[in-house]
Parts: C-alpha cells; structure tokens; sequence
C-alpha cells in the first residue's frame, strides 16, 4: 500500500509547470486549495472545540470537506503538467512512461508505539509522544523499494541504535582508532594527503571497527570529535586575508606549519586538567594516541596533517574575559612528514602570506590615521598649505 502526500506532488507540479512560489502556495491546505480550485477553504472551525460532544454542523461539514477536497486538489495538481496515475507492477504517477519526476511521490509507511522514558534518545528517532511515556515512531521509504531495518532507540546516551531510514548509527565514543601498531600504519598512511570533503570521510578513514552499512554517529557542528582512544580535530582556514571566517578567533599556522592555533572553552581546558585536556596533550609516547588533525582551506579537501598533541601558548595574544576561551598551540607531530605533501606545504604556505598581507593591512591602517590625525590638527591650526600636501601625499599611498 502507497501514501501519497498532495502537497508533495502539488510543489513538484508546479516547479515542472514553471510556475513560481512553489513553496509559498503549497504551504497550507486553504492557500493549494485557492491556487488550484479558486476558492480557499474556510478554517474558522479549525480553532473550535473539537472535544465538546456532539460535534456541531459546522464542524462536522468543516472535516468533511477538509477530506473530500483532497482527491480533487491532487487531480487538479496532475492536470497542470498532464501527468497521471500509470498502471503497473506498482503505483506510481508520470507524464509519461519514463518520467521519474513523481518516484518519490508516493510511499510506504509503517508506525511503532515505544514505552521510553527518555525523552532524548526518542527525539533520535523524530518521535512524537502520545500519552504518558508512549511515542509514536513514524517511518517512510518510496513505495516498491525495500522496506528498510525497523528504528530502534539508544539504551543509554552513547549507545547505537537504529535511525528511522533504517540506517545503524554508532556514536563515535563507542569506537577506537585502532590498537597497537595498525593503528599508526593507519594514519601514516594519511598524513599530507586529501582525505574528503566531509567530516563523515576522514572520521570513516579512521574508524576502522565500523560495521559495514553503519553511520558515525556525532556533533556535526563541533570541530572536535571524540573517540575512545583519541580525538579527530577539524579546522576551517581562510583563502585569502579578510575573509571572515565562522569563528570568533582564527586559526593560523605558525613557523612554517609546525605549529597551529588552537581555541578551546577555559571550562574545557580547565588548566589542562580535564580529561580533554589530557587527549589533547598525549604525544604518542606511550601507548595512548595523540589526537589527529585534518585541516582544509575554505571548502576545499580536507588534508590529513597526523598526530598532533596541544599545549598553552606561549603569549596569550587574545582577550578572553568575554569569551571565556583559551588560547592554545598545535604541535604537528608529523611535521617532517608533512614536507613531502605538495598539498601541505601549500596550505601553509598560502596561510601565512594571509597572515603577512593582514599585518601589512594593520600597519597601513596604524599609518593611516596618524597621517589623518596630524591632517586635523594642520587644518584646525590654519596650516592649509601643509594640511593640502599632506592629504595630497596621503590620498597618493592609499589604493584606487
């Protein structure tokens, strides 16, 4: 059996027709309904009390109607492109019989009602609660394809569970890197090459132990993902200088690339002796692994940089007192390494002519307005001949 949601075939109709405000006209029943059969519905008993007994004329004449006009707005819908419903193995709708514009149109639907008290490992899952701790799960796939593995919601916070497109998530925290010596065999593979574009890439390069089929389960907002054994470091850096970045506090590589600035939350670093803190500092001199850092210009390929272990800058350059953050450096373990990476040496390279061309923009900056202040003080002491040659020769430095 199919579900065919009208508002879906509607929008897809309309954009097929050339038609524009798509979206906007298919956001309510009354406004498809204005669109497509000229007259909007009246939704005054909408907001009617529906738990009086019995229902009114009204209201009953209102729910009617709010069914009854639906087959009409999706025949209305299939006539603006001359589509239609196409007899076969399985329900499907098309201008024609090849047209795959309508696949996704129609779908199958199950629901499960789950006892959970918590609420958090059920939001996972997109459930809507009924009464007490009863949810309701509500799964779809395209009608005609396999009907995917059935949700399942998480025991405990970091525990896998099963999505509600039957996808196998496993949190982060739940894997290691490797052990031993395959371990660094795996990451010295990687170090100074272009891994992916997506975090899901170089987090899938590492983790090894991931059931095939499954899905790293994490923050996808945060820069710093955490495993077991280690932690996986994410940073974004500017193609050219003044670019804004998402930051409050770039990241800049410093001499040569050896080194990167690093923020983290005071709360976080704790003086370095958070537990964060303490993977975060690992050098890889022990069994422990240091974290591993992939770093990417703009939106470009992220490229593996290898271990790397974190420790205070030497001068805090950053006033924290609002942002509470720390200020802290990157040490690329693998530095060496690195030199043999084209794709490396010029990200770092390009990194720090930005950092060059911004001081140089500072200077010129600092330059410009003592030049401007002098000029005031010439101008309010009737000093116009030198006031002029003065703003002739600053005019002059400053580009067109």
């Amino acid at each position: 059996h199919g579900v065919t949601e009208v508002s879906t075939i509607a929008k897809k109709a309309i954009q097929l027709g050339r038609i524009r405000n798509a979206k906007q006209l298919t956001s309510s029943l009354s406004r498809l309904t204005k669109f497509l059969l000229q007259k909007p519905v009246d939704k005054e008993q909408q907001i009617s009390d529906w738990s009086q007994r019995p229902l009114s004329n009204e209201q009953m004449e209102y729910a009617a109607l709010d069914a009854a006009v639906v087959p009409v707005l999706l025949e209305k819908a299939l006539e603006l492109v001359d589509a239609k419903w196409m007899v076969g193995d399985e329900a499907r709708i098309g201008r024609h019989e090849d047209d795959q514009s309508f696949v996704r149109a129609i779908s199958s639907i199950r629901f499960f009602i789950q006892e959970n008290n918590d609420s958090s490992s059920m939001r996972k899952l997109k459930a809507k609660k009924l009464v007490s701790n009863y949810w309701m799960v509500t799964q779809s796939w395209v009608a005609g394809q396999k009907a995917p593995s059935p949700p399942s919601a998480p025991t405990g916070e970091d525990d896998a569970y099963v999505d509600i497109a039957g996808t196998h998530r496993v949190p982060a925290r739940k894997l290691t890197i490797g052990n031993g010596s395959s371990t660094s065999e795996v990451v010295t593979r990687m170090v100074g090459k272009r891994v992916g574009k997506s975090k899901d890439a170089c987090l899938e390069a590492l983790a090894s132990q991931l059931p095939e089929g499954a899905k790293l389960e994490y923050d996808h907002r945060a820069g710093m993902v955490e495993f077991e054994d280690s932690l996986a470091l994410f940073v974004n850096t500017p193609a050219r200088a003044g670019e804004p970045t998402r930051g409050r506090y770039p990241n800049v590589w410093l001499e040569d690339g050896k080194f990167m600035t690093f923020f983290l939350r005071k709360s976080e670093w704790n003086d370095g002796l958070s537990e964060l803190a303490e993977k975060l500092s690992r050098n890889g001199q022990d069994s422990n692994l240091p974290s591993i850092l992939f770093v990417r210009i703009r939106r470009g390929f992220f490229i593996c940089c290898g271990r790397c272990r974190v420790s205070p800058k030497d001068d805090d350059s950053i006033d924290d007192r609002d942002w509470g953050l720390e200020e802290l450096k990157l040490e690329l373990l693998d530095w060496e390494m690195l030199q043999n990476s084209s794709d490396f040496t010029s990200m770092a390279s390009a990194s720090s002519k930005i950092k060059e061309e911004e001081t140089s923009d500072e200077e010129d900056s600092g330059a410009t307005a003592l030049s401007m202040q002098k000029l005031a003080r010439m101008v309010l002491d009737g000093d116009l001949e030198q006031a002029r040659s003065l703003a002739e020769g600053v005019l002059s430095q400053k580009p067109v």
